[in-house]
């Protein structure tokens, strides 16, 4: 399993916004995305900097989404929203303990 990750900051006064456009755009679209099992938004509230996170099967799966252009469509979505374009990396999942509902 890999995992790709963005670190980016959220504008003044536009988290309510962020996370509006994350579960009504973001997720979706990785929902579309093969080998895609799930994202997540991370926002520290004591400030405006903010993670996300998507979960894949594997690293060509990963890796796809950035060359493929795909993370590049969906960041430009958040220009509103962020100080500047998200910076992604990608990691391999060596340990999870993620419960299913």
């Amino acid at each position: 399993m890999f995992a790709g990750f963005q670190t980016f900051e959220c504008k003044q006064g536009k988290k309510f916004e962020l996370v509006m456009l994350w579960n009504g755009t973001i997720l979706p679209e990785l929902a579309k995305q093969s080998g895609c099992k799930g994202g997540l938004l991370l926002v520290d509230p004591d400030s405006n900097k903010c993670m996300g996170i998507e979960i894949w099967d594997d690293d060509v799966a990963a890796s796809s989404f950035d060359t493929n252009g795909s993370f590049q469509k969906l960041a430009a979505k958040l220009t509103p929203v962020v100080t500047a374009p998200p910076e992604r990396k990608q990691l391999h999942v060596m340990a999870q303990n993620i419960t299913q509902p």
